[in-house]
């Protein structure tokens, strides 16, 4: 099973420790069977939360639920404009990543720690190689 390391905004981090939140969006499918989702905060730039993860669903974005929604944290707005590419286009599905287990590190590992390991936050997200999951599991706590 694979690992991913996934960059969220600070805002929906919020949403994670307050437990408000446990579903994360995505704009594409994973490619790869993943089990552990690694969460950096992009205002904080620190790795802030480990899940794991019980489903990916790809969702039509005009069938996807209220609930579903609440769970993202996330309002409709957001979700259209999350739905809207680069280049001005639409598309008619997201990604959404059930995650269970969520964890806060203490202390949260930072950006120059990570980046001298070469674990550079990605924009949406990446896989993580065992080395890269070991240094993070023995980071100095």
């Amino acid at each position: 099973m694979e690992s991913i390391l996934i960059s969220v905004h600070g805002v929906y981090c919020n949403f994670y420790e307050l437990g408000k939140k446990t579903v994360e969006v995505r704009k594409g499918a994973l490619t790869k069977e993943v089990s552990r989702v690694y969460i950096y905060n992009t205002e904080k730039k620190v790795l802030q939360f480990m899940a794991t993860l019980d489903k990916q669903e790809t969702i039509l974005i005009r069938d996807i639920s209220e609930d579903q929604r609440m769970k993202a944290g996330l309002k409709w707005i957001d979700i259209l404009s999350y739905a809207t590419n680069y280049n001005g286009t639409s598309r008619s599905k997201l990604t959404f990543l059930t995650l269970s287990n969520i964890g806060k590190f203490f202390p949260q590992i930072n950006l120059k720690a990570l980046q001298q390991k070469g674990i550079n936050p990605p924009v949406g997200y990446r896989y993580l190689t065992n080395d890269e999951v070991n240094f993070i599991h023995e980071f100095p706590f």
